[in-house]
């Protein structure tokens, strides 16, 4: 049995068009972050976003390519807050990787169900189908970070990387606590991240 297609009908050229598909798939987020994927579908999406199951299909085949829409969008919205904490002209090194945490909780608190639910869906998606091109850049910013600190560059991605998990894992778990505001835990990721990469004062 094969899988699903993942990949839009077509693609929108026409600022309308646009409009239309950014307008279901934001319908498609609010469903799932309200209330959850029973309830998540095409016929609900399309009413939420005030347009036809027909037109709704123009652009996704199928619930799955409604998630593969979701998770690129909430790839590149990350990649894009990440980039702009992480930019030299915006403080010290360690004041920057403070704010890429903030960045990546305030990703994982601010819809916390659609984000577990998205990052549930992206570890199950096929590896050509993850994004990996916004993925691989996430690395290679982190990676800047990792050498101003001293990182020997032969180390940098698995350095990048364990970070990544390092922080992923905490927030994570804060996350799935039922917590909707952790007291602390920028203060908390941040001195397990300059302990790693043994900034002074960590």
């Amino acid at each position: 049995m094969t899988d699903p297609p993942i990949n839009p009908r077509k693609q929108p050229r026409q600022k309308r068009a646009q409009a239309t598909v950014a307008v279901i798939v934001e319908a498609a987020a609010r469903i799932l972050e309200e209330a959850g994927l029973d309830a998540f579908n095409t016929n609900a999406v399309a009413d939420r976003a005030g347009v036809s199951v027909g037109s709704l299909y123009q652009y996704f085949p199928n619930k799955a390519a409604l998630m593969a829409a979701l998770v690129r969008r909430d790839n590149e919205a990350f990649l894009q807050a990440m980039k702009m904490a992480a930019s030299h002209d915006h403080g010290e090194l360690k004041d920057r990787i403070r704010r890429l945490v903030d960045v990546a909780i305030d990703h994982q608190f601010a819809q916390p169900r659609l984000a577990r639910i998205l990052d549930l869906h992206q570890r199950h998606m096929p590896p050509e189908d993850q994004d990996l091109a916004v993925q691989e850049e996430i690395v290679r910013l982190i990676g800047g970070l990792v050498l101003e600190a001293g990182v020997p560059a032969d180390r940098l991605r698995q350095a990048s990387i364990d970070l990544i998990g390092l922080s992923r894992g905490m927030i994570d778990a804060a996350a799935t606590s039922g917590d909707p505001t952790p007291a602390g835990l920028n203060d908390r990721v941040c001195r397990a991240l300059f302990g790693y990469l043994q900034l002074p004062g960590a």
